[in-house]
């Protein structure tokens, strides 16, 4: 009987040691992460990784889209989010989603790639913004609570904007995301600018006029000589003479008759006068 309790003994604490120093369960591995349709208008296309193809109107529910899908936008705009990544598209733009899961490769990622002829998608990390055209590929790496994820290119070349400044970045480049809420870094003091040159050198000050000669007194203008009385004043320049008309002399007197020259005697008329001259 002793020995039945011994060993039964022996068998509950061997038990209970496995129990103690068995190693722990695995955690299971976190999901991958969807992409959510924060808000859209017109109608979207979803092809999920089991060739399901489903389109949703604007107004319906619309489920959580799983990695390894197709979107593609068929009309109006639609916006998707997954984690710290929002996508914004527009009718006609298409593009894939995938995502790993955090682990020991590394952290969360989300992969977006641009399959559309005419897609030109905004992805928004914080405050830098990709802009992908067909072709091209950004790969987001999720950041600690309250930061961004770093985008690195995954294929083509991508404009990203960050801080107001906008560079292309090529595939294998990564770009560090700004925090939303983080402040922009200041910018930095302009240099004050030299004094300009002045445009002409200053002149030297004029030498003073020198004082004008006094004008010599005019001379007294001489007497013009009195012109003789009775002499034609000589014509003006530029006038037309005109000479004084011509006086002709008078004709002389005609020769005494001879009959003048002889004397008259008297002739006696008694009937006048018996003294008249010539009467006896």
């Amino acid at each position: 009987m002793t020995k039945r309790i011994a060993a039964l003994t022996v068998s509950l604490l061997a038990v209970f040691a496995i129990d103690i120093f068995a190693a722990p369960p695995k955690p299971a591995a976190p999901p991958a992460p969807e992409l959510k349709v924060v808000s859209f208008t017109g109608s979207i296309q979803i092809k999920s990784p089991d060739g399901k193809t489903v389109t949703i109107e604007a107004g319906k529910p619309m489920p959580p889209i799983p990695a390894g899908s197709q979107i593609e936008v068929k009309s109006g705009q639609a916006v998707f989010q997954s984690g710290g990544t929002a996508i914004s598209a527009k009718a006609g733009d298409s593009f894939s989603f995938n995502a790993t899961p955090a682990g020991a490769g590394g952290p969360q990622a989300v992969q977006i790639a641009a399959t559309g002829d005419k897609t030109e998608l905004k992805v928004t990390v914080g405050k830098s913004e990709a802009v992908l055209g067909k072709g091209d590929a950004i790969s987001v790496a999720a950041a600690p609570a309250g930061g961004a994820g770093a985008m690195q290119v995954t294929a083509g070349e991508v404009s990203v904007t960050s801080g107001g400044q906008t560079t292309t970045v090529a595939k294998g480049q990564t770009v560090a995301g700004t925090p939303a809420g983080a402040p922009a870094a200041p910018a930095a003091p302009a240099a004050p600018a030299a004094p300009a040159a002045p445009a002409t050198a200053p002149k030297a000050p004029a030498a003073p006029a020198a004082p004008a000669a006094p004008a010599a007194p005019a001379a007294p203008a001489a007497a013009a000589a009195p012109a003789p009385t009775g002499a034609p004043s000589a014509p003006d320049a530029g006038s037309t003479f005109e000479a004084p008309p011509t006086v002709e002399a008078p004709p002389p007197p005609p020769p005494p008759s001879p009959v003048q020259d002889q004397a008259v005697s008297p002739t006696c008329d008694p009937t006048v006068s018996p003294s008249a001259p010539g009467c006896p």
